[in-house]
């Protein structure tokens, strides 16, 4: 066929194909139902021939909005007197998600903030259910805080809320700031410079002194700086203690003098491998009172097993080891031959003490397990915490204290290195690290109805499931805290 033949019967099947269209679009305009108008209901208005009606689309109905309330007062903690115009922020974390979950935007897409009023009160509305809530509090001239906030070791305490839910008295005390100002000078009146300086202050529980941060209301405070010297080669120390009740204090000054230095030997008692490379294991020398900052971070293990510390200060003193790799743990601590495994030493400045001997062994205990949660529950914040049945162990630091949280989100944990003994098991959100060794925390969670009761043998590794029990609770008293 030519060109010109092949072009004329296209263009006739192209003719024929739009005629039949049209005639099948009118008589399908012409036979279509009527219309109703989604606005008034009544029959909407008839399209023209050969068109098709499209019903309008319905817009969604807006969900309702959530209805919870967190409401609170922020005060003075010295006066009690109400703040007005604290800041308070609203924010949210995150629940701990299950392996291959989609990233969380949070039940809260942004923080909310509030002014407080002329009482020093807060309220936040429409907020959603959320387990992971922190309110923040801050004024010019306050630290800020958080809810359930203990500087500086515990952190903020999550708030619930269920849906639609009224909470009232979530309060927060804030701290005014306290400015103290001097000089460090070493005992021939020179000025040291960079000292580390600390503010604690002291607080007596169960007739125990014990220090606590400084970020809390005026009161008695004790001033602590170290240094380093290169002429003498060890630490230098220094304490101040002073009473304080106003905003400021200058004139602290603080004379150094040097540290007691203690050396020593470990023993390896046991079967596994000793680590070929000991300079990771250091030796430390905690204040009886907690503080990590008493004794100077030299107290690295040799190759020949031998240590030195070279500077504590003066006061009361236990024996711990850091970066001990498992199965390995601190099995006695022998001062002279004495057992002071948990005994407090006293040092003077000055001293030298030379006969320090720590045996390590292999047949600590292991409790591995899985917390278990109730329906709605998240592992978030849970800390599994195991501390023994008897009291007069109950110190910072101690050996029969243990503190870990779950690996993973399937709620498995492993807590090492425990000697053998009677222990309280107990899974919370109440406590974390900061608490570990605090009386006053082990006697209320000692009276928890929830609390499990083990006994471990020496070398053993103890199974068991721990099941954590969503309850209301009042917050736990701390060593500081006002009655």
């Amino acid at each position: 066929m030519s060109g010109l033949g092949a072009s004329r019967l296209s263009s006739l099947i192209a003719a024929g194909v739009a005629a039949w269209l049209a005639t099948a679009l009118g008589a399908a305009g012409s036979q279509s139902p009527p219309v109703s108008d989604p606005a008034t209901g009544g029959p909407a208005e008839q399209a023209s021939a050969g068109t098709i009606q499209v019903p309008l689309a319905q817009p969604s109905p807006e969900p309702a909005r959530p209805q919870g309330v967190i409401a609170g007062r922020i005060t003075d903690v010295t006066t009690q007197q109400p703040i007005v115009r604290a800041r308070v922020i609203v924010s949210a974390d995150c629940p701990a998600a299950a392996p291959g979950a989609p990233p969380c935007d949070g039940p809260l897409p942004q923080n909310r903030v509030a002014l407080t009023d002329a009482d020093g009160r807060y309220r936040m509305t429409e907020l959603p259910a959320a387990s992971t809530f922190i309110i923040r509090a801050g004024h010019p001239g306050y630290a800020p805080q958080a809810y359930g906030e203990l500087p500086p070791a515990t952190p903020p305490r999550y708030v619930t809320l269920a849906a639609d839910q009224v909470l009232e008295n979530v309060d927060l005390a804030l701290a005014p700031e306290v400015v103290l100002a001097g000089v460090v000078q070493d005992e021939d009146g020179t000025p040291f410079a960079g000292a580390l300086v600390e503010a604690l202050r002291a607080v007596y529980v169960d007739g125990r002194r014990e220090l606590i941060a400084a970020a809390e209301p005026p009161g008695r405070y004790v001033i602590r700086a170290r240094g380093e010297t290169q002429t003498l080669n060890q630490s230098m120390f220094g304490t101040y203690s002073l009473e304080v009740s106003g905003r400021a204090k200058s004139s602290v000054d603080v004379e150094m003098s040097a540290g007691a230095i203690v050396s020593g030997f470990a023993e390896w008692q046991g079967r596994s491998p000793v680590p070929a490379n000991r300079s990771t294991i250091v030796v430390r020398a905690p204040m009886a009172d907690g503080s990590l900052s008493g004794d100077a971070v030299t107290g690295n293990l040799q190759a020949d097993d031998t240590f030195q510390l070279r500077g504590l200060l003066q006061g009361l003193h236990y024996f711990r080891l850091e970066g001990l790799p498992a199965p390995w743990s601190l099995e006695r601590v022998e001062l002279n031959g004495a057992n002071v495994t948990d005994i407090p030493v006293h040092f003077q400045y000055g001293q030298v003490e030379p006969g320090l001997h720590l045996i390590l062994s292999d047949t600590a205990a292991d409790i591995i397990g899985t917390l278990r949660l109730g329906g709605r529950d998240v592992l978030q914040g849970y800390a599994i915490v195991a501390f023994s049945t008897n009291p007069t162990v109950w110190h910072p630091r101690g050996r029969h204290l243990a503190l870990v949280r779950p690996l993973d989100a399937s709620g498995r944990f492993l807590s090492r290195g425990l000697p053998q003994g009677e222990y309280f098991l107990l899974a919370t959100r109440d406590v974390d690290e900061g608490d570990v060794g605090n009386v006053r925390v082990l006697q209320q969670l000692s009276d928890s109805p929830d609390l499990q009761r083990i006994g471990i043998r020496e070398g053993e590794r103890r199974r068991l499931d721990l099941r954590a029990v969503l309850r209301p609770r009042a917050p736990l008293a701390r060593d500081g805290d006002t009655e």
